[in-house]
């Protein structure tokens, strides 16, 4: 049983010429899913594959055909005998349509695959003995013929076995009639049934456990030989060998044995499979409802599919931004216009002091705070206001203490234009102011 990979299929036929070659249902399904799509042909599409009759395998496909004619199509060129139970051969004694077998060797072995190769094998190595010696003590409790995992399919056929109506005809051979009104023919000598399912598997069918049990008789005596206690313990029977470490090993005068010479491939490696097309990917936001049955819409070009931020057409004039988004702007042009990055602690200091300084009033006042803007920022000036203008000042400073001493913290010195930071620098500082607003917010915080 392959993936349906390119070459494959004549590879096989070359290497293999009288094996039996199935394709696997899910990655049939994945080529199938690219063309035609909806939860009701993929259901039809598996009823198909599950039917075990050439009769029962026509009937599907004609409801395929009332479904969509052009999937019908599709699946009338592919070879049933590759893909569907109806057209399988039952040597094998398996009805398995798809490589779960493989599939689940290969994600046990996913963390030593991108290992050296000595590294890759030894734990092949390791996880493969300790495999054999778990089956082989597990066989040893089985409290029957057959494992427990057969005994619980025999245990749901045997369930479904009280709708038919086993007639027994001689020699071991029977006539069932099921509820549906369908009428099959067993044969127990011959291990068979006209539903086909017992003899692909080996396990008998819900119609042959109604014929077993006319006579009290046990359907573990009716498995294949191959799913008996004896058959497993063959399997699971040869042992691997335990190893010493490197350093007990016997010295030889024979060349080491190197890995070959590593390339580096480009690219980051690739360490999760290949999904397929209609497998659901996990959400980036497991906490986030999806929106089932909303179509996404731009409000750009009030088009579905896609979103503004990846809308190909142009920007459309007449959309309005939201309220955050002038927000932004607005404090976005604030920064522009203080000259570089400031805090919303400094920014709010700013706004206060112009709104102080525009509703004071008096010509004392407006004087006092220029003798003193000029005073920090250029002292022989201030001297000189000083002395021309002594009265004035001391009569706004004797008048309006309060509001001189605000005039001279409303005006500061005008330092020098700071250097342009990085954007890694602009938002280290961010972080920092965002951690002292938090602490001074917070009133169990005691500096």
């Amino acid at each position: 049983m392959t993936d349906k990979q390119k070459g494959l299929i004549d590879a096989v036929h070359a290497l293999f010429p009288h094996a039996e070659h199935r394709h696997c249902l899910k990655h049939l399904y994945g080529n199938f899913y690219l063309e035609h799509r909806g939860l009701a042909l993929k259901h039809q599409m598996e009823a198909i594959a599950r039917a075990t009759t050439v009769p029962w395998f026509h009937a599907e496909m004609t409801k395929m055909l009332q479904l969509s004619k052009p999937a019908h199509d599709w699946l009338i060129e592919k070879d049933p005998r590759h893909w569907s139970r109806a057209y399988f051969k039952s040597d094998s004694k398996c009805d398995m349509l798809m490589n779960n077998l493989c599939e689940a060797f290969n994600r046990s072995i996913m963390d030593a695959r991108d290992k050296p190769i000595l590294t890759m094998l030894e734990r092949i190595r390791l996880y493969i003995m300790l495999l054999m010696a778990g089956r082989r003590v597990l066989c040893e409790k089985w409290h029957g013929q057959v494992g427990p995992r057969i005994r619980k399919i025999l245990e749901k056929n045997k369930g479904k076995a009280q709708l038919c109506i086993p007639k027994a005809t001689g020699q071991n051979q029977f006539e069932v009639m099921h509820h549906s009104c369908r009428t099959f023919a067993v044969d127990l000598n011959a291990h068979s049934c006209s539903c086909h399912a017992w003899n692909l598997n080996g396990i008998p069918c819900l119609h042959a456990c109604a014929a077993i049990s006319w006579f009290h008789g046990n359907p573990e005596d009716f498995c294949d030989a191959v799913y008996k206690k004896e058959a497993y313990l063959r399997a699971y029977e040869p042992m691997i060998m335990p190893m010493t470490s490197q350093d007990q090993w016997m010295k030889v005068n024979l060349p080491l044995l190197l890995p070959p010479k590593y390339h580096k491939q480009p690219g980051r490696p690739k360490k999760t499979r290949k999904q397929v097309v209609e497998e659901p990917k996990l959400p980036a936001n497991p906490y986030k409802l999806t929106r089932y049955g909303i179509p996404l819409k731009c409000g750009n070009c009030s088009g579905e599919g896609h979103n503004r931020s990846s809308c190909k057409e142009p920007r459309n004039p007449n959309i309005k931004h939201t309220r955050k988004r002038n927000i932004a702007k607005d404090k976005l042009a604030v920064r522009r216009r203080d000259g570089g990055y400031q805090s919303s602690g400094q920014q709010s200091m700013q706004l206060r002091q112009r709104k102080h300084s525009s509703t004071s009033q008096g010509p004392s006042q407006s004087q006092a705070s220029q003798v003193a803007a000029a005073s920090l920022s250029q002292p022989s000036e201030a001297s000189d206001a000083f002395q021309s203008q002594p009265s004035e000042v001391a009569y706004a400073f004797q008048s309006q203490p309060s509001k001189a001493a605000d005039a001279f913290q409303s005006q500061p010195s005008q330092a020098p234009e700071p250097a342009k930071l990085s954007r890694v620098q602009q938002r280290m500082r961010r972080m920092k102011d965002q951690q002292r607003s938090h602490f001074v917010k917070d009133p169990f915080f005691h500096p």
